[in-house]
């Protein structure tokens, strides 16, 4: 996925014209001619008449967010790791040789000195603070006056002779920090043609080792520089592949060592969490499309589950987490437990997913990704899927009471959605995908068991009549609640069918009774809203 330079999402205060277009003179003639016109046609004010009301304050749950101060500190860093002086000297001196370098795939004392300069020069460049030179103008073309009449302007019209108007001013230069993601697409061109001419696998695939090697060592250089510069380089890390693939990625395979420097952001306190999300989008693709081997993977989940237990400042993070999670095709993790002498093999991975989805403390959506995210993760034969129907449909039916006190969220969809999806596949191709154990979505997962396949007819209605809404009613658009009927065979289905064992699998520690709805000073924690999204 590409991204641009952009403000932070909360902050869209952008013009609604460009500057070089005529529609804001339009539009303000418009507007001071229709002001006029009403003011012609209003009564004069009262001389004593009272002030006008000021306009309401924005309530805190929607007014619209600004950056935070370590984002905004992050912003304003200008640490520049070359000058542009620099940049052209290496342009002269790399790019002509380098693109031989890199198709031949051959690592020798020649070649491997200006492969290291190469990555040094592509990754330093993004540090540039300076202004681009202005572009050179080989030539003017100049407008043509028009030939005099007889009562034209020039000699033999009326008046005196026009000037030629003057050539158009040239572009300003663009900033170097706006050309990151162009700095992106380049060097990733040419990290895909490393090795393409060279034939052996082996070969090849040492050739790039040794490239994507130097850009990761090289990249963490630039952790600490400005924040456009740190996102640019952790979405460079997420697209590194040890095997390039066609048109479009396919077929690509995504290189697993990424995952150490994406962890390590992850950790890091000072990286914010605008970083952190497209790092957990880079482990997933590691989980996904890697060579990764068991010990890499049961590191990732590791790592997934700990942040998980960090206090998060906006609900993307967690979300992006527990999702990553659901790509985790290892039915077992092993993992040190305290207390115990040997680190232990148990799928912790799945017990995290029911936590957060029993989680009253978390948002609505977070915990509907944990719904969908145990339809994806790869389940060993001793977990219970019972255990884990039921909790489904008892998350469905507290989500079905919540919507129906508060209806016009915009998130009620997804997470309605999010259920259906742990018991069904979205597509093709989430059908083909082929776990170790078994298939991505309960149904699939155990066919045949009563358990599952009730609960599934459980959850079904509330995501049909969430999915048909608005209703329009009275000429109204409106969200209807959820018929009390749904919500009356839920809850007797719940009570009638609860699971006789309380652990996700033998060896897991009990689920603990759900804790209330709370937040700091024991006030209702606030969901995600449309302005804000956040807890």
């Amino acid at each position: 996925m590409r991204h641009t330079n952009r403000a932070p999402q909360g902050d869209r205060s952008l013009p609604l014209f460009s500057s070089g277009s005529a529609m804001p003179v339009l539009a303000g003639g418009i507007l001071i001619a229709l002001a006029s016109a009403l003011s012609a046609q209003a009564p004069p004010a009262a001389k004593n008449a009272a002030p006008p009301a000021a306009k309401p304050a924005v309530p805190a749950a929607v007014a619209r967010p600004t950056a935070d101060a370590k984002l905004r500190a992050q912003m304003a860093i200008d640490k520049p790791l070359m000058t542009q002086a620099e940049d052209k000297a290496a342009s002269r001196k790399i790019k002509l040789k380098i693109g031989k370098i890199l198709r031949n795939g051959v690592l020798n004392v020649q070649t491997t000195p200006m492969i290291d300069e190469w990555i040094e020069w592509r990754l330093y460049r993004m540090t540039i603070t300076e202004l681009p030179a202005p572009p050179r103008r080989k030539s003017v073309r100049r407008a043509k006056v028009p030939p005099p009449g007889p009562m034209g302007m020039g000699p033999g019209g009326m008046g005196p002779a026009a000037a030629a108007p003057p050539p158009p001013a040239p572009l300003p230069p663009i900033p170097f920090r706006r050309q990151l993601p162009k700095f992106n697409d380049l060097f990733l061109v040419e990290i895909k043609s490393a090795a393409k001419d060279q034939n052996g696998q082996l070969q090849k695939k040492a050739f790039r080792k040794y490239v994507l090697d130097g850009i990761i060592a090289k990249s963490r250089d630039l952790l600490d520089n400005n924040f456009y510069v740190r996102l640019n380089v952790v979405m460079l890390l997420n697209r590194l592949d040890i095997l390039a693939g066609g048109f479009g990625g396919k077929g690509s395979v995504a290189y697993a060592e990424i995952a150490v420097p994406l962890m390590d952001i992850m950790r890091d306190a000072n990286q914010h969490e605008a970083l952190k999300i497209p790092a957990v989008q880079g482990l997933r693709r590691v989980l996904l499309a890697s060579e990764a081997d068991r010990d890499q993977k049961y590191a990732i989940a590791i790592e997934l589950m700990s942040q998980l237990d960090q206090k998060a400042s906006m609900y993307w993070y967690p979300r992006a987490l527990v999702e990553a999670i659901g790509c985790v095709d290892e039915p077992l993790i092993q993992q040190q437990v305290a207390g115990a002498p040997a680190p232990q093999q148990k799928p912790f991975h799945v017990q995290k997913a029911v936590d957060v989805m029993r989680d009253k403390n978390r948002p609505w959506i977070v915990r509907a990704e944990a719904a969908k995210a145990l339809g994806r993760i790869s389940l060993h034969p001793t977990v219970r899927s019972d255990l884990i129907a039921h909790e489904i449909v008892v998350f469905s039916g507290e989500m079905s009471v919540a919507y129906n006190k508060n209806p016009n969220q915009f998130y009620w969809q997804e997470c309605f959605l999010n259920t259906y999806l742990a018991f069904k596949a979205l597509d093709a191709t989430e059908r083909s995908r082929v776990m170790q154990v078994k298939p991505a979505n309960l149904i699939s997962k155990f066919a045949g068991q009563k358990a599952v396949s009730d609960a599934y007819q459980q959850i079904l209605p509330p995501v049909l009549h969430i999915l048909n809404q608005p209703t329009v009613i009275n000429g109204v658009k409106t969200n209807a609640p959820i018929p009390a009927a749904i919500l009356q065979v839920q809850q007797t289905w719940t009570n009638d069918n609860k699971p006789s064992v309380d652990r996700v699998a033998p060896g897991l520690p009990q689920l603990q009774a759900p804790k209330p709805m709370a937040a700091k000073g024991g006030a209702p924690a606030v969901q995600p809203t449309a302005s804000i999204g956040n807890k």
